[in-house]
């Protein structure tokens, strides 16, 4: 594992409980907020992301957007299936 990895490792190791936790807040789904952080720290890994100032708040704020997404999917979803029946 190099250097990069172990450091990505550490904060995922500290934070996914804590991102888990809050977003199963938002969604009420304990399943849903476990894929929803793992989404999250992918997109932060993909995008090197960790080293920044502030990372805590940006992983919180990438999470809940991915919350967002989930439930605008969701409603188009809803609304596809009520011009079906």
């Amino acid at each position: 594992m190099n250097e990069e990895e172990k450091e990505f490792t550490e904060l995922y190791n500290k934070y996914y409980i804590t991102l888990r936790n809050i977003m199963r807040k938002i969604v009420s789904d304990t399943l849903l907020a476990e894929d929803i952080a793992q989404e999250t720290f992918l997109r932060i890994w993909e995008k090197r992301m960790w080293r920044e100032k502030g990372f805590f708040t940006l992983m919180i704020r990438i999470g809940t957007n991915i919350c967002y997404d989930h439930f605008r999917w969701k409603e188009r979803h809803r609304k596809a299936s009520d011009y079906t029946l």
